[in-house]
């Protein structure tokens, strides 16, 4: 490191050193520092296809989202115009990101979008039935329609054995998050013990199942198990921390407000990037009786990720509960625009429709649920 910045302060029109450090920070996980040294090499070549996707990966590690998707944009967009040269990344890994990151934010149509274009130029390569898996794990988390569900099970059978198990932890996740516990609990039985042992993730499937099927007695006491296995080293900060989101769901499952809030504190006291634990302390806070504090946090969590569906509804109910239902409603529509294939934004649709004594809107809308309930 100290050469490098050695050798960048000798010329300062090279952009190289700059990159090279940026290469250390990636591989130290150092992502801010990693972002500076892309950023000092992009003032110098503004045009670098490879700066910008790099730099849009970093960006998407801190949860930056609206600066990650611009540089893949960006990346693209001068890709096209210059066309690639050797040391660009190829076009296909470049939208590949572009579509991880549209799914990360919770903008699963729009990723799905992006995973057909980078199956169609990988479909009949290696990387084919990776990508297909990605796509069909997209188009559940955009529908959340059981047939769907089947179609992502079979495209992960697709993939190559040696890929499968690693992949296995995201194909248990993306069915839990769908509300899919059953499914996802079978897929989950290949793992065994010494697995979860070295890769502690596992431990958050168990008691999400448990909150989900309505047990928070049991989901919480395996959360709490899953905590001290995981333990407060700084390398599992972030595991640390989506556990304590989930305790804070079960406890405000369970109605103890008082403890699910002080565990989605705890969370962002480890991550302060967490918009899950703003719309969780926003839910708390709207059980309690003060729709002004939920906004506030929906808020929040809105500042982190502007496509946050939940935070949507989340400062929708808070509106309506102070009998405001055109605010409720704009709110609703907007998570109805990022997510339509979430049921709970259509239901909330009706009840700003009703309230509003929109008519023809309601009825739309009820063909819409009643439709939606029969697939998903």
């Amino acid at each position: 490191i100290e050469e490098y910045k050695r050798a960048a302060n000798l010329d300062q029109k090279d952009p190289r050193a700059h990159r090279r450090l940026a290469a250390i920070y990636m591989g130290k996980n150092d992502w801010e520092e990693a972002i500076k040294c892309f950023r000092r090499s992009l003032d110098i070549s503004a045009t670098s296809v490879d700066d910008l996707y790099k730099l849009g990966i970093c960006y998407a590690q801190t949860g930056t989202f609206l600066q990650a998707e611009a540089a893949f944009v960006t990346s693209l967009a001068l890709q096209q115009v210059s066309g690639p040269s050797p040391e660009d990344p190829r076009r296909e890994d470049i939208i590949r990101a572009l579509a991880m990151l549209l799914v990360a934010e919770g903008r699963y149509a729009d990723g799905a979008a992006q995973f057909q274009n980078v199956y169609s130029l990988t479909k009949d390569s290696p990387r084919g039935p990776n990508d297909n898996y990605l796509l069909k794990q997209a188009q559940l988390l955009a529908d959340r329609k059981d047939a769907s569900a089947r179609e992502l099970i079979s495209a992960f059978e697709a993939i190559p054995e040696a890929n499968r198990e690693n992949s296995r932890h995201m194909l248990v996740q993306t069915l839990m998050k769908v509300g899919k516990p059953a499914l996802a609990l079978k897929e989950m039985e290949p793992v065994d013990s010494d697995r979860i042992d070295k890769d502690p993730r596992w431990l958050l499937f168990q008691p999400r199942a448990a909150r989900l099927h309505g047990d928070f007695d049991q989901a919480r006491n395996l959360i709490e198990e899953a905590l001290k296995k995981v333990g407060s080293s700084d390398a599992r900060q972030a595991l640390a921390a989506d556990m304590l989101i989930e305790k804070a769901r079960i406890l405000s499952g369970a109605h103890q407000y008082k403890d699910a809030e002080e565990s989605a504190k705890a969370a962002l006291e480890k991550v302060d990037k967490m918009p899950a634990s703003y719309v969780v302390l926003g839910q708390v806070k709207l059980e309690e009786g003060d729709p002004l504090s939920a906004i506030d946090f929906a808020k929040k969590s809105l500042e982190q990720n502007p496509y946050l569906t939940d935070a949507y509804l989340l400062m929708g109910d808070a509106y309506f509960k102070k009998g405001n239902a055109k605010e409720a409603l704009d709110n609703y529509k907007k998570a109805a625009e990022i997510y339509p294939g979430l049921i709970d934004t259509h239901k909330a649709l009706l009840r700003a429709y009703k309230a509003l004594a929109l008519n023809d809107e309601y009825k739309k809308e009820e063909q819409q649920v009643t439709s939606m309930e029969k697939t998903q």
